[in-house]
């Protein structure tokens, strides 16, 4: 704190760093449309666009889903589709995007389209509850310019990060 202090008078306009984690740092640089779901909204969203979404579009993806009353089944499977949304989302993707890639194996686009409906209903019932996913608002601000730094600042200093994902290089 002394050298804070320090540092402040004799530079006229020293400003301490501000900390934070690569994954609080996009939120420092956009101010999202809506606020963000917390883990347990968005796992319960994710739940409910699996469980009580089309059955034709879901048996494309899972053939065989758990039954209706096994909770633990239909969570796990909805963990499942929350991680390879954070996968995806790591590299600026989402489901809805891949199906028009080449380099896809024979079925699965289809596969990909499905996912992307359910994506879809998952992102629609976040926006029903007045809240937004994190990775989608992220993809949105990077898409339409939405990033700065805030006035306060005038630097970003990455430090320790191993493997920056493609959206943070964005």
């Amino acid at each position: 704190r002394r050298l804070f202090e320090l540092l402040a008078t004799r530079s006229g306009g020293f400003r301490s760093p501000l900390s934070t984690t690569v994954g609080h740092l996009p939120e420092l640089l956009y101010q999202p449309e809506q606020p963000l779901a917390d883990d347990l909204r968005a796992r319960l969203a994710w739940l409910a666009a699996l469980k009580d979404g089309d059955a034709r579009t879901r048996s494309v993806i899972f053939p065989h889903p758990p039954a209706p009353d096994d909770l633990a089944g239909w969570l796990a499977l909805a963990d499942e589709l929350a991680g390879l949304h954070e996968s995806l989302a790591a590299d600026n993707l989402c489901c809805g995007a891949l199906p028009g890639r080449t380099g896809l194996p024979g079925g699965e686009p289809g596969r990909w389209e499905a996912l992307g409906r359910i994506e879809d209903a998952y992102l629609a019932l976040l926006a029903a509850s007045g809240l937004a996913d994190t990775h989608a608002s992220r993809r949105r601000a990077l898409k339409h310019g939405g990033i700065a730094l805030p006035e306060e600042r005038d630097a970003v200093v990455l430090l320790g990060v191993a493997d920056q994902s493609p959206q943070l290089r964005e």
